[in-house]
Formats: C-alpha cells, structure tokens, sequence
C-alpha cells in the first residue's frame, strides 16, 4: 500500500483569486500560515489537500493569495494518468471528479481558524504524471477559479506538490482620472476583474480568461498601452496588469471603455469624463460702459460708423487648437433683425477654419450673437455682442 504525502501550499494555490469590493484594495499582510503537510497514513494513491478560505475577511487585510471568500465547493478531476484515461484501479469513478464542500460543520471538510476556515480534503494521488483539473465553485455552482495542472508522482515518495488556480473574470470595472481639455495626459487606469460571486479577484496569478479593454472614443485622442502594446484594444492577462491611459488634450465628448470577457456579451466597464472648456473671443474687449446694459462685461465688437467691417476670433482650449475643429455664429432675430435691415452681417474670414469672422455694420443697434465651439455631444457656447451707433 503507498502512502503519499502531498502537501499543497494554500498561499500558492488559488493565489489568482481574492474577494470583496469594489473599491481598489490595500494589502496588509496577515500573520504567515505554515505550509500544509499530510500528517498520518493514508490509503494507498491519496493525499490530503489543505487551503484557507477568508470567511468575512475585508479586502484592506487580504493578502493576495487567498482565495475567494466565496468559495463553498473544490472540484478535483485527474484528466490522465501517464497521458491516458486514469482506470477504476488509479482512481475511483466515485472520486473523479470529486467534490469537497468547503465550509464547517457535518461533511464540511473546514475548521474555523483565525484567518477564517482552514480546509483539508484527501484527494486522489496516482503514481505516475498525473494531469489535474481543480475548480473553485461558489454556492450557485459559479467557477470562480481553475488551472490544469501535471505532477509526477513517484511510486512510495513523499512529495509536495505546489500550485495556483486562475481567477476566473465574470465581470470588469474601470476607473480612469477625469480628463481636462486642452491638457495632455498618460497615465494608469485602474481595472478590476470580479469573479462570478462578485469577489474582486487579486494576485500577481494570471486570471484563466484574459479580457479585453475597448477604448470606445472614436477622434483618435486617446488609446490605451498596457506593455508594448498601445491602440484602442488592450488585453489584461493578470490582476496585475498596469492600462495605461493617454490623451492628446483634444476637447472629446466623454466616452466608455468596454470590456471583452471571453464567453460573455460586451460589457461597459467604465466612462472616462471630459472637463470641456469655454469658448473665449481673445482681443475683443468687454463692454464697460454701463451695468445696465445687456452686454455690460461681455465680448462686444464696437462699430464707429456703418458700414464698416471689423472681426473678431473665437477661441476653445482643446478646441480650436486641433485639426479643423471651428465655430458657429448665430445671431439673435429679435436683436439682430434681418435682411437688409440686420444690424450686422457676419461672415467667416477665409483659411480661418471658422474661427476668425467678419462682421460689417448696417443699422443702427445692439445685436446679440451666439458662437458654438465643440465637442459635438457637449457643444460649448458663449455670448458675443455687435454694437452699432
């Protein structure tokens, strides 16, 4: 009769997969858990499994390597034995897959210790290269985490065997800074991959299902990098993964970054919002004559005759400094009037991209005009005022 000892490291097993929230977590390290050991005789291609599960554990005191929280049930499966099918003698139909309920009491396989549970399950061991699947399964029977692994297992050796489950992502968060038009930008995003119980998975182990990020913002303003790679599609492979977001200081509208989750539909993972800047008429003075006028403090174009043609530009941080991004003008009919009778006639200058207008004087008046920057989702407006003695 051989009798293995195996021993599984719990702080390197499911090392991909953490619980909590959804805020970002800060790790203090708890107190270190000896490495698990089998300790007394065994029956003849088994060992006993040991890990520990956080039960109520906030994520501010989980060390990365726990596994989740959420766990309530290990699934063992030897795929192979020495490249085949393991037979009856090897191990046990009974016991492949063989399921272990992680929790305390009657058939609970856990006892309470002060990290939460400690968990030990004999699972089985035959002499040879043996392929195992292990699987993190939550109370609904929702995989939280997995990995295939292959041991050598030698005839009447004491072994340890080490190993780490993937986290499994089911869903994705991002948070990214709030962009200021007019003001480059490059820097991290923060992404957070929750298991299907709704744990946040952590860990420097690679997740089982590598994602991807879409930036949805189609001007060409921002991408994201994470390593050598930088576009509009990134793919996270660990928890650990640093997204990098970058920005031109264009002024955009706001836009989402989605996530691709293998098996799943796209999902929207977050929204990058955009501080826009206002419209601005540089070189042409506020009206000062009077706080009772309408105009008083505001953009006037002052004639002194008519006609008379004078012009003005409209400015936009993030704006009218990119491409052919320009400005439109409306002017107010009950002010402006129309036709001949108009107060003023305003017209764009040429090779300005509609950002340096002319305005030539017809009728005596005080006419109000409306100049529209961008972006297009969230048009910028300001004042502008035409007065004609």
């Amino acid at each position: 009769m051989n009798t293995r000892a195996v021993g599984v490291a719990a702080l390197i097993l499911l090392a991909g997969c953490g619980g909590g929230g959804g805020s970002s977590p800060s790790f203090e390290e708890p107190p270190v858990q000896s490495t698990p050991t089998v300790s007394g005789p065994r029956s003849a291609g088994s060992a006993t499994l040991t890990l520990d599960v956080p039960r109520n554990t906030s994520s501010a005191r989980r060390r990365p390597s726990y596994v989740s929280p959420n766990s309530a049930t290990l699934v063992v499966t030897v795929k192979t034995v020495n490249g085949q099918p393991p037979t009856p003698a090897q191990v046990p139909p009974a016991l492949n897959p063989a399921t272990f309920a992680l929790s305390t009491g009657t058939g609970g396989n856990c006892t309470t210790a002060p990290s939460g549970e400690t968990c030990s399950v004999t699972i089985p061991a035959p002499t040879g290269q043996v392929v195992y699947q292990f699987d993190l399964l939550d109370a609904s029977s929702n995989r939280l985490a997995t990995n295939t692994l292959t041991f050598t297992v030698a005839a009447g050796s004491s072994a340890t065997l080490q190993a780490q489950l993937n986290g499994i992502a089911s869903t994705v968060s991002v948070t990214a800074p709030t962009l200021n038009a007019g003001t480059s930008f490059s820097g991290p995003i923060t992404v957070q991959a929750f298991d299907a119980s709704g744990a946040l998975i952590v860990g420097s182990a690679p997740y089982s299902n590598p994602f991807t990020l879409t930036d949805n913002d189609a001007t060409g303003a921002t991408s994201l990098t994470n390593g050598a790679t930088t576009g509009s599609v990134v793919t996270v492979g660990t928890p650990n993964d640093v997204v990098i977001l970058n920005f031109d200081g264009e002024d955009i509208d706001p836009f989402t970054i989605a996530a691709g989750v293998p098996g799943k539909s796209s999902q929207t993972a977050g929204t990058v919002a955009i501080t826009h800047s206002p419209v601005a008429f540089p070189g042409t003075p506020k009206d000062a004559v009077s706080s009772s006028d309408p105009n008083f403090n505001q953009a006037t174009v002052t004639f002194t005759s008519k006609p008379q043609t004078l012009s003005f530009t409209a400015a936009q941080v993030g704006w009218s400094d990119h491409g052919a991004h320009g400005f439109a003008v409306a002017l107010d009919p009950a002010t402006c009037g129309s036709g001949a009778s108009a107060v003023v006639i305003v017209t764009a200058a040429s090779g300005t991209n509609n950002r340096t207008f002319n305005a030539t004087s017809q009728t005596t008046g005080l006419c109000k005009g409306t100049v529209t920057g961008g972006p297009p989702g969230n048009p910028q407006q300001a004042p502008i005022w035409f007065k004609v003695p």
